[in-house]
Protein backbone atom coordinates (compact mmCIF):
# COMPACT_ATOMS: atom_id res chain seq x y z
CA UNK A 1 0.00 0.00 0.00
CA UNK A 2 1.30 3.42 -0.93
CA UNK A 3 1.98 5.97 1.76
CA UNK A 4 -0.95 8.37 2.28
CA UNK A 5 1.48 11.30 2.41
CA UNK A 6 4.70 12.09 0.60
CA UNK A 7 6.71 13.35 3.57
CA UNK A 8 9.83 13.98 1.48
CA UNK A 9 8.04 16.40 -0.84
CA UNK A 10 6.18 18.10 2.00
CA UNK A 11 9.39 18.59 3.96
CA UNK A 12 11.09 19.97 0.84
CA UNK A 13 8.32 22.54 0.53
CA UNK A 14 8.38 23.49 4.22
CA UNK A 15 12.17 23.22 4.40
CA UNK A 16 11.70 20.96 7.41
CA UNK A 17 9.89 23.64 9.43
CA UNK A 18 7.77 21.57 11.82
CA UNK A 19 5.68 24.55 12.90
CA UNK A 20 4.80 25.33 9.30
CA UNK A 21 3.89 21.69 8.71
CA UNK A 22 1.60 21.73 11.75
CA UNK A 23 -0.02 24.92 10.51
CA UNK A 24 -0.58 23.39 7.07
CA UNK A 25 -2.09 20.29 8.63
CA UNK A 26 -4.42 22.40 10.80
CA UNK A 27 -5.65 24.21 7.70
CA UNK A 28 -5.96 20.94 5.82
CA UNK A 29 -7.95 19.20 8.57
CA UNK A 30 -10.42 22.10 8.68
CA UNK A 31 -10.75 22.22 4.89
CA UNK A 32 -11.24 18.47 4.68
CA UNK A 33 -13.89 18.42 7.39
CA UNK A 34 -15.78 21.23 5.64
CA UNK A 35 -15.56 19.63 2.19
CA UNK A 36 -16.56 16.18 3.44
CA UNK A 37 -19.52 17.66 5.31
CA UNK A 38 -20.60 19.47 2.14
CA UNK A 39 -20.20 16.34 0.03
CA UNK A 40 -22.19 14.26 2.53
CA UNK A 41 -24.99 16.82 2.30
CA UNK A 42 -25.01 16.47 -1.50
CA UNK A 43 -25.24 12.67 -1.67
CA UNK A 44 -28.96 12.72 -2.45
CA UNK A 45 -29.03 16.02 -4.25
CA UNK A 46 -28.82 16.99 -7.85
CA UNK A 47 -26.35 19.79 -7.30
CA UNK A 48 -23.62 18.43 -9.52
CA UNK A 49 -21.72 21.72 -9.60
CA UNK A 50 -21.57 21.96 -5.80
CA UNK A 51 -20.35 18.35 -5.56
CA UNK A 52 -17.63 19.06 -8.12
CA UNK A 53 -16.61 22.26 -6.33
CA UNK A 54 -16.22 20.51 -2.95
CA UNK A 55 -14.33 17.56 -4.47
CA UNK A 56 -12.11 19.94 -6.44
CA UNK A 57 -11.29 22.01 -3.35
CA UNK A 58 -10.44 18.88 -1.39
CA UNK A 59 -8.34 17.60 -4.28
CA UNK A 60 -6.32 20.82 -4.36
CA UNK A 61 -5.86 20.95 -0.59
CA UNK A 62 -4.71 17.32 -0.60
CA UNK A 63 -2.26 17.93 -3.43
CA UNK A 64 -0.86 20.98 -1.63
CA UNK A 65 0.20 18.94 1.41
CA UNK A 66 1.25 16.03 -0.82
CA UNK A 67 -1.52 13.69 0.36
CA UNK A 68 -1.36 12.04 -3.03
CA UNK A 69 -3.71 9.11 -2.35
CA UNK A 70 -6.43 11.48 -1.14
CA UNK A 71 -5.89 13.80 -4.12
CA UNK A 72 -6.14 10.83 -6.51
CA UNK A 73 -9.36 9.66 -4.88
CA UNK A 74 -10.83 13.17 -5.15
CA UNK A 75 -9.88 13.19 -8.82
CA UNK A 76 -11.81 9.94 -9.29
CA UNK A 77 -14.99 11.16 -7.56
CA UNK A 78 -15.02 14.78 -8.70
CA UNK A 79 -17.24 14.17 -11.71
CA UNK A 80 -19.54 11.46 -10.38
CA UNK A 81 -23.07 11.58 -11.75
CA UNK A 82 -26.00 12.50 -9.52
CA UNK A 83 -26.29 8.94 -8.23
CA UNK A 84 -26.90 8.72 -4.46
CA UNK A 85 -25.38 5.24 -4.15
CA UNK A 86 -22.19 6.20 -5.99
CA UNK A 87 -21.86 9.43 -4.04
CA UNK A 88 -22.48 7.68 -0.71
CA UNK A 89 -19.76 5.15 -1.55
CA UNK A 90 -17.43 7.97 -2.61
CA UNK A 91 -17.98 9.69 0.74
CA UNK A 92 -17.21 6.44 2.57
CA UNK A 93 -13.98 6.01 0.61
CA UNK A 94 -12.96 9.62 1.22
CA UNK A 95 -13.68 9.34 4.94
CA UNK A 96 -11.63 6.13 5.14
CA UNK A 97 -8.73 7.75 3.30
CA UNK A 98 -8.97 10.80 5.55
CA UNK A 99 -8.90 8.64 8.70
CA UNK A 100 -5.89 6.75 7.35
CA UNK A 101 -4.08 10.01 6.62
CA UNK A 102 -4.80 11.45 10.08
CA UNK A 103 -3.51 8.27 11.73
CA UNK A 104 -0.42 8.28 9.54
CA UNK A 105 0.42 11.91 10.34
CA UNK A 106 0.03 11.35 14.09
CA UNK A 107 2.62 8.53 14.07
Amino acid sequence: MASPLNWDELRAITEGDGQLEQHLFSLYWATTERCLKKMRSLVSGDEEQQWQKAAHELKGASANIRAEAMADLCRQVEYLPDDPEERARACELLEEAYATLRTFVRQ
